[in-house]
């Protein structure tokens, strides 16, 4: 993990305030490793799963094939 670019594969996931979770990430690996890495994923979910979804997606978006980015995604009314 060296960079923004080189860890984050689709940034349109991402909302302006979900790079300061990606930038906490890469602190946590540069300075403890795999191990702070983990634990910084864990406290992510753990405070927010929307955004950990987000971020999630914009590192790896081919693993959550089932989601859809919210942009793309289609409501329709009920008929009552």
């Amino acid at each position: 993990m060296t960079d923004d670019e080189d860890l984050v594969e689709d940034p349109s996931w991402l909302k302006d305030h979900d790079w300061i979770e990606v930038n906490k990430l890469r602190r946590a690996y540069e300075d403890g490793g795999e191990d702070a890495l983990v634990k910084a994923w864990g406290d992510l979910y753990r405070k927010d799963l929307d955004q950990f979804t987000r971020v999630a997606c914009a590192f790896d978006p081919g693993h959550i094939g089932a989601l859809k980015k919210p942009s793309k995604m289609r409501v329709t009314p009920l008929k009552i």
